[in-house]
């Protein structure tokens, strides 16, 4: 009985591997990783606007900044700067970086939020990066 399932699964295996294409599985394979490879080139790692400046997550799908308000003229994402020209971070309710994320699994984004001041005048600053 046991030779019987043995010489079974032997016989099998060895016509699926008859039948595998080794090829076409390394074309789609290295096609995949090529693939790959075009989309984090697209996004590289040294953006600055990242989830490293994040020192909470937010279960929501939007930025809310302090008193409601979004600065004028906010950095681009790769810029390096969390705040606008002439605005530093304010650190009044994220003490390390002054800045949070927000997202939610309704939501197909997640957001890097900071927030700024001038002269007392807080708003925040946001980037939107798709998950």
């Amino acid at each position: 009985m046991i030779q019987s399932i043995e010489s079974f699964f032997k016989l099998s295996a060895e016509q699926w591997a008859r039948a595998v294409d080794r090829h076409a599985i390394l074309k789609k394979s290295l096609k995949a990783a090529f693939v790959k490879l075009m989309e984090l080139s697209r996004k590289p790692a040294s953006i600055s606007a990242s989830t490293r400046w994040c020192e909470a997550w937010w279960d929501v799908c939007d930025c809310h900044p302090p008193g409601g308000r979004y600065c004028s003229h906010c950095p681009g994402h790769g810029s390096g700067s969390k705040c606008p020209d002439g605005y530093t971070v304010w650190k009044g309710l994220y003490r390390g970086t002054g800045c949070w994320c927000a997202t939610s699994d309704r939501c197909p984004y997640y957001f890097v939020c900071c927030d700024c001041v001038k002269n007392d005048y807080t708003c925040g600053c946001k980037w939107a990066f798709r998950k």
